[in-house]
């Protein structure tokens, strides 16, 4: 029996998996199992992933069960299990490639539909902006300095061009970029930013786009996700309302990134009304087309 098939999930009890990352050092191989667990039960405790997969070739492995099976990981995400792991405790993650049966289109389906739940239901989400570059762990420090304040301009002036440089590397990473992304931060109750062994809180990121928009500063670079950050908490509020149809999301997505066509719907589905879901079900079969799906959403968007 496969990794998968040892733990089929229900969709009357909105059934998902959870990966337990064993404990380990930084150069023993990624080992860990799967869990199922119910959205609905409160007492399974666990975080939340947001990251980019990146190139599938060349791939690391994590070795699950107690075969175990070895399930190919894309690097980075090698890169982060292995930052996140600790040395002598097992870690509970819900993580997209290893938690869904990505070989399973019906399933995938299913897990689709309940991503905005497991983000809302995970004790805190971790951002991954992937390992360290030689002035990552700058960029983050000077963040982190913005975290309970904001600095005036003249303080600003003094800071070196070196430094914003370093900030600008960092608000050019891919994961800036992603399309899922926004519904993975937005639904989260907490979130965390990583880059290599730095961690800050993402309100540092609202404060440097406030810096970058009230003081209209060149030194930072405009991304795809500054407009989600210039209206951070507003944002938060529609997700958890739950009340904003889908055409209102989509008018801001064109330089958004997807691997997938489909996924430009998909990945909103989560941010918007009850009505815009169930008019919108993903389908990753072959069965519906790109064109289909877009046929669809437009005829919900001219009813709502």
């Amino acid at each position: 029996m496969g990794l998968y098939e040892q733990l089929t999930l229900s969709t009357n009890q909105r059934d998902f998996r959870i990966l337990v990352l064993f404990a380990g050092e930084s150069s023993d191989d990624l080992r860990g199992e799967l869990l199922r667990a119910s959205i609905d039960d409160d007492n399974v405790p666990f975080t939340a992933l947001s990251y980019t997969w990146g190139d599938p070739s060349n791939p690391g492995f994590i070795n699950l069960g107690r075969g175990p099976i070895s399930l190919p990981i894309t690097r980075n995400l090698e890169a982060a299990l292995r930052q996140f792991r600790s040395p002598s405790d097992s870690l509970r993650l819900w993580v997209d490639a290893i938690c869904i049966n990505q070989a399973d289109a019906d399933e995938k389906n299913v897990q689709v539909t309940l991503m905005r739940d497991i983000y809302v239901s995970a004790r805190e989400t971790w951002v991954w902006l992937g390992p360290p570059s030689h002035d990552s762990d700058r960029a983050m420090d000077m963040l982190q300095s913005f975290q309970n304040r904001h600095p005036s301009h003249n303080e600003l002036g003094q800071v070196s061009q070196g430094h914003w440089d370093s900030i600008g590397n960092l608000m050019r990473r891919s994961w800036w970029t992603r399309i899922w992304v926004i519904q993975e931060v937005l639904s989260s109750m907490r979130v965390d930013v990583w880059c290599g062994r730095k961690r800050i809180g993402v309100g540092c990121f609202v404060r440097l786009e406030e810096i970058r928009r009230d003081f209209a500063f060149r030194h930072i670079p405009t991304q795809p996700f500054a407009n989600i950050l210039s209206n951070w908490s507003l944002n938060q509020q529609i997700v958890r309302r739950g009340d904003a149809p889908l055409f209102e999301w989509m008018a801001d997505i064109h330089k958004f990134e997807s691997t997938l066509r489909r996924d430009r719907i998909y990945a909103l589905l989560g941010l918007s009304s009850q009505e815009s879901r169930k008019a919108v079900i993903p389908d990753y079969s072959s069965r519906t087309s790109d064109t289909l799906l877009s046929t669809r959403a437009t005829a919900h968007f001219l009813i709502e």
